[in-house]
């Protein structure tokens, strides 16, 4: 049976989808983060900043010094968790499986983390709308442009490259945190760690840290449009459907892994967080 659902994927694939392309489209613009292996991040932001209104994210990006932006962070309006309170939420916001596909129906989805390549925006967006469903206010989006570079065990090649990234920003007894699944599946990165787990650092990258629904690099960071849920559900259809197959390509059988038992652990704690 498992063989069958496989087939009819594949055939969906070919008429619905061209798994060779990354991108998808927000008001007639595209969207991806890939980046080239040996491309410069600035081969992508000259063009996007062309098109970039004031309050752009990529307008507003800039590079700052760790004193700088805990400075800046001071200024924003976070509410601040406890670390267990954290914890709990990220455990949710990883394991969750939701999200219902036109293709399977039947077999509810987490988000994308196990398809790093691109897709980040969408996944970061998914997370926040999670995070809000559990009781968190006051969370961020936080941006980094540049060469970036990070090690994954779900990339054929164990590596993926991006012009840019995006994850949600929170704050946690007096320090901040990134929530980014994708890059680090077994534990909360610290500001710093996450940034350094791109080959980036402060002094290096370029930062800007946005509203808490700001989508994409030409999106508004201080007042962005509400995205629709048809929209981002569209999106995220496509890159669980690339999800699925990056599950094959790399061996394994994507009904487990998708499933109950993600490559980070099995599925224990679900119900239990649920009833909170």
């Amino acid at each position: 049976m498992k063989y069958l659902h496989t087939l009819i994927l594949i055939f969906l694939s070919v008429f619905a989808f061209n798994l060779s392309a990354t991108s998808v489209f927000l008001s007639g613009e595209s969207i991806s983060a890939v980046r080239a292996p040996g491309t410069s991040y600035r081969s992508y932001l000259a063009p996007s900043l062309q098109k970039a209104e004031d309050d752009s994210v990529v307008v507003r990006a800039e590079v700052f010094s760790e004193k700088e932006l805990l400075d800046v962070l001071s200024k924003m309006d976070f509410e601040e968790k406890k670390d267990q309170e954290l914890l709990d939420a990220y455990q949710w916001v990883r394991d969750f499986r939701f999200f219902q596909t036109e293709q399977q129906p039947y077999f509810l989805r987490r988000i994308s983390w196990q398809y790093p390549d691109d897709g980040c925006f969408t996944r970061a967006e998914m997370a926040i709308n999670q995070l809000f469903d559990h009781g968190f206010q006051g969370l961020k989006k936080i941006f980094v442009f540049g060469d970036l570079e990070a090690f994954s065990g779900n990339a054929p090649t164990g590596v993926v490259t991006w012009w840019f990234h995006v994850a949600p920003l929170v704050k946690s007894e007096g320090k901040y945190y990134v929530l980014d699944p994708a890059i680090s599946p077994s534990k909360i990165l610290s500001l710093q760690a996450w940034l350094q787990s791109m080959k980036q650092d402060f002094g290096t990258a370029e930062i800007a840290v946005c509203d808490s629904h700001t989508y994409g690099p030409q999106s508004s960071c201080g007042h962005p449009k509400p995205l629709t849920a048809g929209t981002l559900n569209s999106h995220q259809e496509s890159f669980l459907l690339k999800e699925w197959f990056r599950a094959e390509d790399l061996g394994r059988d994507p009904f487990v892994v998708l499933g109950e038992q993600p490559p980070w652990g099995a599925v224990s704690f679900r119900q239990e967080y649920n009833k909170r």
